[in-house]
């Protein structure tokens, strides 16, 4: 399990993506935890 599991905190990542021209670039994406997602649903406090 990963830090970001435990915790449940959101985890910034970067990719090296390939452009169309042949080139690339960097990009970031945040990423949450399905254990923090499932404590932050309205389902999960339903009675």
């Amino acid at each position: 399990m990963s830090d970001a599991q435990m915790t449940g905190r959101p985890t910034l990542t970067w990719a090296l993506v390939a452009d169309a021209d042949g080139g690339t670039h960097l990009e970031s994406h945040w990423t949450i935890p399905q254990t923090a997602l499932a404590a932050a649903s309205p389902a999960a406090h339903a009675a």
